[in-house]
């Protein structure tokens, strides 16, 4: 029975090993995203560990009218449609292209705010941007870097991103970064001298009360990097 048991529990392991490491594969997004009932409201968005108003004062403490702002893994997440009315302008990346396209041609149509229409969608890996002499004031990232660690080369990845990241931050400018992981297991990434952070904080998302659609029901922890 003993044996069973391991070998059931092994069994488990490996499998949210196999879909943990889908998470960073551009491939299993196209699918996903191409899966997607696009046509009903409920379906069309998706937040991943948490919504717009879990986050908000922090975005909103942080976000001004005369701001540029980069949104990472943008997915089909609403946080951008909430935030670019409040904000100069924002650009959403991912490397998925079907995500990009349907996005894109949703959030042109015009009923909705002028600054909605205006966003940009770039189809593009986070490790590997393009950013030319673009610079931004905040950089959001829900759940992006948690996806690109979960990659078979996100020893290699993963400081190339903090490192376009950083690139790509105006001086006081910041990256807001909403994960899964607690700080000792983020730290370390994070807390680089190359980076140029001045500093680095983080507060803890509790559980949410109530269970929705877009909660998992877990605790979350959103990073706040300052760059010098």
């Amino acid at each position: 029975y003993q044996r069973r048991v391991r070998g059931n529990y092994q069994s488990s392991m490996a499998f949210a090993s196999r879909v943990k490491e889908e998470y960073g594969k551009q491939t299993y997004w196209d699918e996903r995203y191409a899966k997607n009932d696009w046509e009903w409201e409920e379906t069309r968005n998706f937040d991943w560990y948490r919504s717009y108003d879990d986050i908000k004062e922090t975005l909103e403490l942080y976000c001004d009218t005369m701001h540029n702002v980069l949104v990472l893994g943008c997915g089909n997440s609403r946080v951008s449609e909430h935030l670019a009315p409040r904000v100069r302008s924002v650009k959403n990346v991912d490397q998925s292209e079907v995500v990009i396209g349907r996005m894109q041609d949703y959030y042109r149509q015009e009923h909705h705010e002028e600054n909605v229409r205006n966003m940009t969608w770039n189809r593009e890996d986070v490790t590997k941007m393009k950013l030319g002499a673009a610079k931004y004031d905040i950089v959001v990232d829900k759940a992006c870097f948690d996806a690109v660690l979960c990659n078979p080369h996100s020893r290699e990845m993963a400081p190339q991103m903090l490192e376009l990241i950083s690139s790509a931050l105006v001086s006081q400018g910041k990256y807001i970064c909403v994960s899964h992981a607690k700080p000792e297991y983020r730290l370390g990434h994070f807390d680089q001298p190359e980076y140029g952070w001045e500093k680095i904080e983080h507060i803890t998302l509790d559980a949410p009360e109530e269970e929705g659609p877009t909660s998992d029901g877990n605790i979350h922890y959103l990073y706040i990097l300052t760059k010098k």
